[in-house]
């Protein structure tokens, strides 16, 4: 979009750009071919205008029901293959049913918000899954439609999907352009139908020129050609068994020819009818019928010619709409558009020349272009005219395009500047009948030049004023410099002019500048210059390139940095004398980004001097620290205080330290922080003294949990089935007689569901146990993950289908892990158990899983469930023995909490690790790793 000068111009300039843009898009739109190259094209032109929104056309076959994804702008190439690769699922040029829903909306051409936003697609295409991870990662935050209609005939769609806090506004100019795009693809429709009509006219002629035919006087069809057999999609043996009436599309308008023919006293006469094909088709077709009698007068066959003229009735009506089309653009566009003869008579000017010189065309007309041109403006237009037709005297024909730029009168006596394009017309003799052009108001183009050249002149001003050095130079010949820089080498202006630069570049900075002049790139390095009096001093050298007088010239800022490499060797100085301290120092700037480390920094954390120097010290997190203490470091040294605390790091070998820190800031004479500063002592061993004895309590607590938790179970949860068990087996024994058929059934099913639950339970406990006394074989090996998940939804689908819960299974069957395959099922089996319990009836549980990484070390498997959640203060409890959580589902079904515990014990025990993100009333993700093949 253009640059914003003032707010009285703003709005203006605003539309000024998209009337541009829809004037460029027309021009350009004309010499495209094909209408997936259009929608290309206007993805294209609307991800370019919109920034902070994605762009999505997609392409409609309604006979198909088919919608296509044609094209896709405003997201980047890698955030789109992160998003594939996370949903497992690219939707860009795939096929999918078309919504009906939405039809009304797209035909109806208005651009429209969708106030679900990317609700409003959930079909079996993309599910709510599919939709809300799409909404998450992209933030999408509304959602925009318009259809790309002509008349009734709807071609596509276009999607805008704004990100952040982004809306748009521009309803006109997008309408606009869509309705200039739905022109543009029925012209290109219409060209392609004219184009196959002319191929399938050059194949009939061929062969025979039109259809050929004989019928009986009831219609009974004798004879037809292949022509006409071809022209009706049946062969010439189906035609023999029909009669002609079946052909009509209207059976009356078959009668009433007939009964014209048979009250005509000519032999012959013709017809404008319409016909059915085979498939349905209506075609429209000149019927030349003659008349064959016998020597009694009497009517015995009707001998015919027909000819298709559907491709000429359509070519009529098509040009009857370019016509009406071409007079309405040029009716309604912001520039005006005019015709002269070759006798400088203005033939033609479209209406929008009123919104411009407040003329309108009867006046232009009437007055011609004296009304606003000056006398010496039409001497120019004559003169080019005059020359023009000498050099077609002689034979040169120029059919290029000229330009003029004209001052002329508005109406209401302001001057206006306009600029005029014209191209020569011709007839099919090459006769010159005179010019066609477009003329536009480009006053504030002029304005603007004219606010360029005192730009220029307030920069002449800002380089001689400035205390930087200004060299302005072409390839290294100096064009211009400053006084500064004057002063800074001991040269005058006219001295330095036309020298090379490389004359006050010392020789070993002269190949660096060199390749920077050869790249063309602009940026900033240090360099020695050369005085005119051979003296050297350091220099800092800041380069972009510029335009000047429409010549790329390069503009180099120069700042003398002599103090600055002084302040540098004191603390190259103050840095060595910390080079020997038992302590790790390490300095770095405002970012964080590290400046200086000393030896002991070396020899504690493994990393050399100049691996470390430009890296944070983020490079040594090991993840144990929590983020808030980060925070708390950054709030306090950048307030100016001094923090003390302690970081589990990681050394670059891997293996983990200990190390008391301070932390505070460098603050300069002016009371500046410039820098910061930290002291660190390495505490391991005595953390490691620390840590053995909280291990050796964090066992003895796991012990204790796990005896009360085994014994919680066995009085709680086992005694409860085990005794309803046995009461109603007392029921079905000692009183069988007093319960119906129906009862005892009922009694039965409870039995075996309590047996069920009862073995279930029990062989967590077992498993449980084997765990805790490593019984358990969990020898690992290559498995398909695919295979295990069916598997375990197998186990699960009861329950499912019990609450009408769908399970999405997402895994690729390519997927192979390293592990054993029991404990992975069974941890899928529990935590799709718990998905199915926790979820509402008639939602959908979702399993999917991703590789971690490049090196695909991990395979990430995530169950995903729409149901209740779980509270913040429950989940960090989940997978503790000594925080045993057990609660009711939707439905009140009952749990012990042992099997998250278990789920823990196995994806641990085969070198994975589990979590969960959850939240109330939305839903929660149960992720775990397993190792890839």
């Amino acid at each position: 979009m253009m640059a914003k000068t003032n707010s009285n111009i703003e709005p203006i300039t605003k539309h000024q750009e998209q009337l541009r843009i829809l004037s460029q898009s027309l021009s350009e739109l004309n010499n495209i071919e094909s209408t997936d190259e259009v929608f290309k094209h206007i993805a294209k032109i609307l991800g370019k205008y919109f920034d902070n929104t994605i762009i999505l056309v997609l392409t409609f076959e309604l006979e198909k029901n088919i919608v296509e994804f044609k094209a896709l702008k405003g997201v980047e190439k890698s955030l789109l293959n992160t998003l594939s690769k996370l949903l497992n699922y690219s939707p860009v040029g795939k096929r999918y049913p078309i919504n009906k829903d939405q039809l009304p909306v797209f035909k109806q051409g208005k651009f429209t918000e969708l106030k679900n936003g990317l609700v409003e697609f959930d079909s079996e295409a993309f599910p709510k899954s599919i939709i809300n991870a799409i909404q998450k990662i992209l933030n999408i935050h509304k959602v925009y439609t318009i259809g790309i209609n002509k008349d009734d005939d709807l071609f596509a769609a276009i999607h805008f999907f704004t990100l952040g806090t982004k809306e748009i506004t521009e309803t006109d100019f997008i309408e606009s352009l869509a309705m200039q795009t739905g022109i543009m693809v029925h012209r290109i429709q219409l060209r392609n139908e004219l184009a196959n009509s002319e191929m399938e006219y050059r194949s009939l002629t061929n062969q025979l020129p039109v259809g050929i035919y004989r019928t009986l006087p009831d219609g009974k069809i004798l004879f037809v050609n292949p022509t006409l057999a071809k022209m009706l999609e049946y062969n010439p043996g189906e035609l023999y068994s029909m009669h002609a009436h079946e052909l009509y599309v209207d059976t009356s308008e078959r009668n009433r020819e007939v009964k014209s023919l048979n009250q005509l006293s000519e032999e012959s006469t013709t017809n404008e009818i319409k016909l059915k094909t085979k498939s349905g088709k209506i075609i429209i077709a000149n019927d030349i019928v003659r008349i064959i009698r016998d020597e009694q007068g009497n009517i015995i066959y009707y001998d015919g010619l027909l000819e298709d003229i559907t491709s000429k009735k359509t070519i009529e009506n098509a040009l009857r709409e370019s016509e009406e089309k071409y007079r309405y653009i040029a009716e309604n566009v912001n520039d005006f558009i005019w015709s002269i003869d070759k006798n400088l008579k203005l033939t033609y000017v479209s209406p929008s020349i009123e919104s411009i010189l407040g003329y309108t065309v009867e006046e232009v007309l009437k007055d011609q272009f004296t009304v606003f041109f000056k006398q010496e403006s039409l001497k120019m237009l004559e003169e080019g005219l005059r020359k023009r037709q000498e050099m077609i005297n002689k034979g040169i024909f120029d059919n290029k395009q000229t330009f003029w730029e004209f001052q002329i009168d508005h109406k209401n006596g302001n001057k206006i500047w306009v600029e005029m394009s014209a191209n020569p017309v011709y007839n099919e003799n090459k006769d010159f009948l005179g010019l066609i052009g477009v003329s536009r108001d480009i006053t504030e183009r002029k304005k603007a030049q004219i606010e360029l050249n005192e730009s220029q002149a307030r920069f002449k001003i800002l380089t001689e004023l400035t205390i930087e050095g200004i060299i302005i130079h072409n390839n290294g010949i100096i064009v211009d410099t400053n006084p500064s820089l004057q002063k800074m080498v001991g040269a005058t202006e006219d001295y330095l002019r036309g020298k090379s630069i490389f004359e006050f570049i010392i020789s070993e900075s002269q190949e660096i500048t060199r390749e920077k002049i050869g790249s063309k790139t602009a940026g900033t390095y240090e360099t020695i210059l050369i005085r005119k009096d051979k003296t050297t001093f350091p220099a800092e050298v800041e380069v972009k390139n510029v335009i000047i007088d429409n010549k790329k010239l390069r503009v180099v800022a120069v700042r003398d940095i002599t103090e600055r490499k002084k302040i540098e060797q004191e603390l190259l100085k103050l840095s060595t004398a910390v080079t020997q301290s038992p302590a790790s120092i390490v300095i770095t700037d405002l970012k964080g980004n590290i400046e200086y480390v000393n030896p002991q920094f070396t020899r504690i954390t493994g990393y050399t001097y100049n691996e470390a120097i430009g890296k944070n010290p983020r490079i040594l997190k090991s993840g144990y620290t929590i983020p808030e203490e980060y925070e708390n470091l950054w709030k306090t040294i950048t307030s100016g205080g001094m923090w003390k605390g302690e970081f589990h790091n990681r050394r670059k070998d891997g293996t983990l330290y200990w190390e008391l820190a301070t932390v505070s800031p460098i603050i300069d004479e002016t009371g500046k922080i410039i820098q910061y500063i930290a002291v660190k002592e390495d505490i391991t061993a005595r953390k490691e003294a620390e840590d053995a004895l909280k291990q050796s309590e964090k066992d003895l607590k796991h012990a204790n949990a796990t005896k009360d938790l085994f014994f919680s179970i066995i009085a709680h949860d086992l005694k409860g089935p085990v005794g309803n068990f046995v009461q109603f087996l007392e029921l079905i024994t000692e009183k069988a007689n007093d319960y119906t058929e129906s009862e005892k059934e009922d009694i039965i099913k409870t039995l075996y569901s309590l047996s069920i639950k009862t073995n279930d339970l029990l062989e967590d406990l077992l498993l449980w146990s084997r765990i805790q006394m490593n019984k358990v074989d969990l020898t690992p090996e290559k498995n398909n993950l695919l295979q295990i998940a069916n598997s375990s939804i197998s186990i699960v689908k009861e329950n499912a289908k019990k609450k009408e819960i769908e399970i999405i299974n997402l895994i690729d069957e390519n997927i192979y892990f390293f592990a054993n395959n029991t404990s992975v099922k069974t941890v899928l089996r529990n935590l799709l158990s718990n998905a199915i319990k926790f979820s509402n009836r008639k939602t959908a549980v979702t399993i999917n899983a991703i590789t971690q990484n490049h090196q695909n070390k991990f395979i990430e498997v995530t169950v995903i469930d729409n149901g209740v959640g779980i509270a913040k203060d429950t989940i960090n409890n989940l997978f503790k023995i000594e925080t045993n959580v057990s609660t009711h589902g939707t439905e009140k079904e009952k749990g012990t909490g042992l099997g998250l515990i278990l789920c823990r014990e196995l994806v641990e025990k085969n070198s994975g690790r589990i979590w969960v993100e959850s939240i109330e009333n939305i839903g929660s993700v149960f992720h775990f790793t397993i190792p890839s093949v």
